[in-house]
């Protein structure tokens, strides 16, 4: 009976033993954090708060800058975390990259994710792949906070999928003249939300200006 006792008694001692390692590795281990961009959302937001329209080519975009901010942002908020990387999710037909979005996938810790662009100009397939990103990184454990800016209820499924994995999802906003520009469902289901305002956004948001008419050319 002695004997019994004192096997458990060496058991229990290294059952233990073992969850203070893991406990000490866990500990070690740092916060990761990745920003999710929904490009869509961002163009349309950004551009009606600075420049007074939501059409991309009415405006420029000064797209390194700003992931710049983000990733600034996401330091002060998430100050014990590393980086990722940022996902920034936009539409293309036949999802081929545009000049544009070449170079913005040409920046250090960003992978650009296409879907694509219908004849109206609106994206389709970019909440999937954000959903599909953001519950493989969950999953896998690669991240423990996602900073999500965007707005659309169909983001809904991405934030309860993550969550399910134990992240947990911050949501970003972009400041709205006039009403909201973020889905009210998406709003419950964060576990934090931010807005950026209009001078966080000055800086890289700037109205193309018209070419001047020249009567000699007409």
């Amino acid at each position: 009976m002695n004997d019994d006792l004192s096997e458990l008694a060496a058991r229990l001692d290294r059952t233990n033993e073992l969850l203070q390692r893991m406990l000490a590795e866990v500990a070690k281990t740092p916060s990761t954090h990745a920003i999710f961009v929904d490009a869509g959302y961002l163009y349309a937001a950004a551009g009606r708060l600075v420049a007074g329209t939501e059409d991309r080519r009415a405006f420029d975009l000064d797209a390194e800058g700003l992931i710049d901010a983000l990733i600034d942002r996401a330091r002060t908020v998430f100050a014990d975390s590393r980086l990722l990387r940022v996902y920034w999710y936009d539409g293309a037909r036949r999802r081929i990259h545009t000049a544009e979005q070449q170079t913005i996938a040409e920046l250090p810790d960003v992978k650009v994710r296409l879907g694509n662009l219908n004849a109206n100009n609106q994206q389709k397939g970019v909440d999937s792949l954000i959903r599909t990103d953001l519950e493989s990184l969950a999953r896998h454990r690669a991240i423990s906070d996602a900073a999500l800016l965007g707005g659309d209820e169909d983001l809904v499924s991405a934030v309860e999928a993550a969550q399910g994995y134990g992240a947990r999802v911050h949501l970003w906003g972009i400041e709205a003249p006039e009403g909201r520009n973020q889905a009210e469902p998406l709003l419950w289901e964060v576990d934090s939300q931010r807005t950026l305002d209009l001078d966080f956004f000055k800086p890289y948001v700037s109205r193309r200006t018209a070419p001047a008419y020249d009567a000699t050319t007409a």
